[in-house]
């Protein structure tokens, strides 16, 4: 999860000259020039005194949207000017920020394998961060994982169909007009229909295919896709 948080931080200011990556963290050359590291388990905080400062702010605030579209509540916000004090001291700050150069300790699991997903979907939206990563499941390959709580309704993924087809009587006859649709199909869109996963083997392999993945185009629809 840590390592994900950064890649979205390293997009975000992919072309930002003030933000820096070092072998080991982010450094943002503003204020007092905060750091983000590559290790999560080694981060406390992300601040600067000098707000107002060298545009020190907007990189404060992106960063904070960022980390509660991945981590939720567990983000911390305050303000010393208005008397608000965050959750770690300065002096156990310090020593987090100079672990960073220093080769990591081994046992020491990253914060994603200690954290769980609460996330913030109109973060992740306002950000324009993946809904969705695909991770390795134990025993299972691989699958698509919400990286937030995702709204019922949202547009998950699109594709276009490498056909349509309209209903039909029989599934003689559906597997007759799979067949006249494959063959105005190029040799990689074949493929990629005969790739696909049939749960009704047998003499009527097309309509298996059609069956196990098409869905209808609309509610009560005479085409499928």
């Amino acid at each position: 999860m840590w390592k994900s948080f950064i890649e979205s931080i390293k997009n975000l200011f992919e072309t930002d000259d003030l933000v820096e990556i070092k072998p080991n963290y982010l450094i943002f050359k503003a204020g007092e020039h905060p750091r983000l590291p590559f290790e999560g388990h080694k981060f406390l905080s992300f601040r600067s005194k000098l707000t107002r400062n060298e545009g020190i702010d907007r990189y404060i605030d992106t960063v904070t949207r960022a980390a509660r579209a991945v981590f939720g509540s567990r983000i911390h916000v305050w303000n010393d000017a208005a008397d608000q004090l965050g959750y770690y001291d300065w002096a156990q700050v310090l020593r987090s920020i100079k672990s960073y150069t220093q080769p990591d300790e081994s046992g020491i699991p990253d914060s994603s394998a200690r954290i769980g997903c609460e996330t913030d979907p109109a973060s992740v939206n306002e950000l324009d961060l993946p809904l969705f990563e695909i991770r390795e499941l134990p025993g299972k390959g691989k699958g698509l994982i919400a990286r937030c709580n995702i709204a019922k309704g949202t547009r998950i993924l699109v594709e276009k169909p490498l056909f349509t087809i309209r209903k039909v009587s029989s599934i003689s006859q559906l597997d007759r007009s799979i067949a006249t649709k494959l063959r105005a199909l190029s040799k990689i869109e074949q493929r990629q229909f005969l790739m696909l996963h049939n749960n009704f083997p047998g003499k009527h392999a097309f309509s298996g295919v059609i069956r196990t993945n098409a869905l209808p185009c609309g509610s009560n629809s005479r085409y499928g896709a």
